[in-house]
């Protein structure tokens, strides 16, 4: 019987183009997201997709379906975000889901902005995750969510809201101070990582993946941004780090990729459909979403 996660899976292959991209997209594991989409095929009787080693394309079939599957997932998140809207509408209270590489600055800037604009505000903040953010928007948990792009959730709205360098720290000398960094020089070399869950190593994956470079991962994992710094700074191996969070700015360097572009990092917003009904909304757009409130 088919249920609303192979409905997400199937939307995300077809957005992505990928099951590896869409896995990532969807925060599974690229088996567990076949397997599903597999089921679900075997359930119509005809394929959605047509595979190759190399390629996914959707079939004349799925194209056919690609809305209804679409109208499913829209519908879903209107009844709950209507039966939640009417057992916790409170017009004066804005809760706020944080992903922790957010920085704190940034928070107290779109916090002022909106108290400036509505002083009976109260904030409710709430540390996420960037793989429970979703969830948190859906069951409407929390109103607004902020963390590294790119944020999961087919069916909520998105949108860059700002980009910070992501930095190399290092126990190896450096150059001159200020001089930055070729990210190639850290092909092959040991990468110190945190748990995947808020975002920051998927992030530094794909920048590995982007410029065609390996990337050599330390098996250990650490729990916060500050464990890493130490780490690297004790020789075990280097890591890459928003420089908002980091301590010792005298022991990182800014990199380049192969474009000769700076590496950053980057945030995004993210709220479900009901909250344009709310009538703060013109207020959180322009402290949350709008560049220019916060750059």
């Amino acid at each position: 019987m088919m249920n609303f996660q192979q409905v997400r899976f199937v939307l995300a292959v077809m957005k992505t183009g990928s099951f590896t991209k869409a896995a990532e997209l969807c925060c599974v594991t690229q088996p567990a997201l076949s397997n599903a989409v597999n089921q679900l095929e075997e359930e119509f009787g005809a394929p959605l997709f047509t595979r190759t080693t190399r390629l996914v394309e959707v079939t004349a079939m799925g194209k056919h379906l690609e809305k209804d599957f679409q109208n499913i997932v829209d519908s879903r998140l209107a009844l709950y975000s209507s039966v939640s809207s009417w057992l916790s509408r409170d017009d004066n209270t804005l809760r706020m889901g944080l992903s922790p590489l957010v920085s704190s600055d940034i928070v107290e800037r779109m916090m002022t902005c909106v108290k400036n604009k509505r002083p009976d505000t109260a904030f409710v903040l709430t540390e996420l995750n960037r793989v429970d953010m979703e969830a948190a928007l859906k069951s409407n948990t929390i109103d607004i969510a902020v963390g590294p792009a790119p944020l999961p959730g087919i069916g909520l709205h998105k949108t860059i809201v700002y980009a910070e360098p992501l930095l190399l720290v290092s126990a190896m000398p450096f150059a001159d101070e200020g001089t930055q960094c070729s990210l190639d020089i850290l092909e092959r070399q040991q990468t110190l990582l945190v748990h995947d869950d808020c975002g920051l190593a998927q992030n530094v994956r794909s920048l590995f993946e982007e410029n065609d470079l390996e990337l050599k991962e330390y098996p250990g994992r650490a729990l916060g941004y500050h464990v890493l710094e130490k780490w690297a700074l004790l020789g075990i191996g280097h890591t890459l780090l928003p420089a908002s969070k980091i301590t010792n700015p005298r022991m990182s360097r800014g990199l380049i990729d192969r474009n000769n572009n700076p590496v950053m990092i980057s945030y995004a917003a993210s709220w479900a459909p009901s909250i344009l009904a709310h009538p703060a909304w013109p207020v959180y757009r322009e402290c949350f979403v709008s560049e220019n409130a916060i750059n």
